[in-house]
């Protein structure tokens, strides 16, 4: 109890910035543990330092920025690095948190509507319920960038969002490095860009980052973390994620972004939000599967697989699927792709 006590009192003390910057009691001394989300595995602990969210906070605040009015609407669970940071950039720029219990959509709008929310963070699956239950909101001037991130988002989210004036800005972050790594610009809010100082290279596939201040994690030889997350790196800098390493599928020696495919699931318009994996095969290795959740009634197999004939190479196209009503979520709001895995069994049928 006394060595709780005493770092509550050093936490407490590092964020109110009353001790030197320079010793390192605060700079690389733990100030938080912290799970990932376990979205497609187990939850890992990461340690994270006082340095770490000072490093994270000027990176937000140098692509964001910080106005006299901002006003932060966390909705995300704080025990995650996602909600945690949130809460930690407000206290550092001494800028307003607004902060509601749990995700709800009518929570969520109110509080946007009624307390001047200029900034908030969301995951797609987040937004998706918002827009789907709230069909006629649209925000207020006062609603500056939604950060959106934590997984894909169909393209379907992305264009009713900006139909509606919801002011998105993808992201993409990581517990070991605090939160954000990449974040879009306002001219290009679906282009992830790196956030000044980051460094972001792809290695056999595999997104590295560097120049975050990290309290202990396994670096690369020249001081790179491997993410396990799939991407490209384009010629103008812009990160695409393509989804995580161990995710991927590989069919008669092809590989298939489960991510890819999804998105061209989630392209119909009966279908809300999909799930691919892949599945054991004696003859081809794995074959292509998919959970689907239906926007209304379950479409005819006939009519899905014309679909994905038209959109798909051979190879990606589902073999199996399955229907449920929803899909099982972790505590974050990310989809619990093992839970849904495991939904599905018994239910996959050929396609």
């Amino acid at each position: 109890l006394h060595e709780r006590a005493r770092r509550l009192d050093l936490l407490q003390t590092c964020l109110e910035g009353d001790v030197d910057p320079d010793r390192s009691v605060c700079d690389s001394g733990l100030m938080a543990i912290l799970f990932t989300s376990g979205s497609s595995g187990l939850p890992r602990a990461v340690e994270l330092s006082r340095g770490s969210f000072l490093a994270a906070a000027t990176a937000s605040a140098a692509r964001l920025g910080w106005h006299d009015e901002d006003r932060w609407l966390c909705c995300l669970p704080i025990a995650h690095v996602g909600g945690l940071s949130i809460l930690t950039r407000c206290l550092i720029a001494r800028s307003t948190i607004v902060l509601i219990p749990r995700f709800d959509p009518e929570a969520v709008v109110n509080a946007i509507d009624q307390s001047a929310v200029t900034l908030t963070s969301l995951v797609p699956a987040m937004l998706a319920r918002l827009l789907r239950l709230m069909p006629d909101w649209t925000p207020p001037s006062s609603l500056r960038a939604v950060l959106l991130g934590g997984s894909a988002a169909s393209e379907a989210i992305w264009d009713e969002a900006e139909q509606r004036g919801i002011p998105l800005r993808a992201t993409y972050g990581l517990t070991e490095a605090c939160s954000q790594v990449a974040t879009a610009k306002a001219s290009a809010p679906r282009d992830l860009v790196p956030l000044d100082g980051v460094d972001i290279r792809i290695r056999d596939g595999c997104i590295e980052v560097a120049g975050f201040n990290v309290y202990s994690c396994t670096l690369t030889s020249d001081g790179y973390l491997r993410t396990g997350d799939l991407g490209r790196l384009h010629s103008d800098g812009v990160l695409e994620v393509l989804g995580r390493a161990d995710d991927l599928i590989i069919t008669g020696g092809e590989n298939v972004m489960p991510a890819e495919v999804e998105a061209e699931l989630e392209a119909h318009p009966q279908i809300s939000r999909a799930v691919v994996f892949g599945q054991p095969n004696p003859e081809w290795g794995e074959i292509v599967a998919a959970v689907l959740v239906p926007d209304g009634s379950p479409i005819d197999s006939a009519v899905l697989r014309k679909w994905c004939e038209n959109r798909l190479a051979p190879f990606r196209r589902p073999r199996l699927i399955a229907w449920l009503e929803k899909l099982p979520e972790t505590a974050n709001g990310k989809i619990d792709r093992n839970a849904v895995i495991a939904s599905a069994a018994g239910r996959l049928r050929d396609l």
